[in-house]
């Protein structure tokens, strides 16, 4: 698992593709070819699953996709100057498909302090399942993929008798979505977004 070290040397990038919402021309049902934009400062890798060609997007590069309907369906979008991280697909507020960089999807971060070494923890899982496992503190779990129900939880329980537990959920672009610290005997922090 990466820790927050990683977070230092985080970078934010995003690729937009432009394209109606419903990928479909309404005048004769015909799907709509979708434009590529590089609005980053990388090197962006788009691979065609059905064909395994390769094309490399320079940055305020813009290229047409050959292929219509789903975008993660026909594509395979990497950032070859850096494979530890990971493009992921978004739909933006402003109505343009989004491909953004990061290190990380989620993690769930979990420290303890004045005596507190171990906890117990729950937390919910990017397939919307729940774990659950006893572990020495600090301990981090990350997730790189998206969750399926867009929730996050974790809570945890120092195992050890007295002392302080803290636990944070981190999104990709490295803000705090909701943390929280509890100190006592047996004490439970639970953060969720």
């Amino acid at each position: 698992m990466r820790t927050l070290n990683t977070l230092l040397i985080f970078t934010s990038i995003s690729l937009a593709l432009y394209s109606c919402s419903d990928l479909t021309n309404p005048d004769n049902n015909e799907p709509e070819p979708i434009s590529i934009h590089n609005r980053t400062s990388e090197t962006i890798l788009v691979i065609d699953k059905s064909t395994r060609e390769e094309i490399l997007v320079e940055p305020d590069e813009s290229m047409p996709l050959k292929e219509y309907g789903s975008i993660t369906d026909n594509y395979i979008f990497k950032l070859p100057s850096d494979e530890e991280k990971f493009v992921y697909f978004e739909y933006s507020n402003d109505g343009k498909f989004i491909f953004a960089i990061y290190d990380f999807y989620l993690q769930y971060i979990i420290t303890g302090s004045n005596g507190a070494e171990e906890a117990s923890l729950t937390w919910e899982t990017s397939n919307g399942g729940t774990g659950q496992n006893t572990v020495n503190l600090p301990y981090t779990i990350e997730y790189d993929t998206p969750f399926s129900d867009d929730f996050y939880y974790i809570s945890a329980q120092i195992e050890n008798g007295y002392g302080t537990i803290k636990v944070e959920i981190i999104n990709r672009f490295g803000n705090v979505v909701d943390s929280d610290a509890a100190t006592g005997e047996f004490a439970i922090a639970t953060a969720s977004d």
